[in-house]
């Protein structure tokens, strides 16, 4: 499938196939040199999109090598487009764990009120001598505990 787009850089295309191996050239990984052909080969896939279109234009009418990936949808892959998925796998990751979390925290509420309903009711003090009732009543102010009754004897 591909996409009808006016931007320069989705319509490259390359007259002569290389056949080099990028990893034979010496280099870095946005410009490497050809012992063949004697000419620097720049790789548009690890410039910014606008770095990479900057290029280009600056090439017009000269010879100019490049390596460059294409997505499924013919769009030329650039630095800025890997950035933005790493950045959206990241929130979804993000976002996956918020929904677990939130998940096990409403099983456990939910679990907590079915033992205190089974309990007698929250306002049983047996309730609140019970883990994790017990760890909750340290933390909450002594009037939402109830307390036990005291029994009185005596003439």
């Amino acid at each position: 499938m591909t996409t009808a787009t006016t931007d320069p850089l989705d319509g490259l295309t390359v007259a002569v196939p290389c056949t080099e191996s990028w990893d034979a050239m010496a280099g870095d990984e946005r410009r490497r040199f050809c012992a063949k052909c004697r000419l620097h080969v720049h790789d548009l896939s690890a410039m910014t999109r606008p770095e990479a279109l900057a290029f280009l234009a600056s090439s017009t009418g000269k010879t100019a090598c490049v390596r460059f990936a294409r997505r499924p949808d013919g769009r030329v892959t650039t630095r800025d487009c890997r950035d933005a998925i790493t950045a959206l796998r990241r929130r979804s990751y993000l976002t996956a764990a918020a929904v677990v979390g939130a998940l096990g925290l409403g099983a456990t509420a939910l679990a907590l009120v079915r033992e205190a309903e089974a309990g007698g009711g929250w306002s049983n003090p047996d309730l609140w001598e019970k883990q994790p009732f017990a760890t909750i009543a340290h933390v909450l102010p002594a009037s939402w505990v109830p307390a036990r009754a005291q029994n009185v004897m005596g003439r």
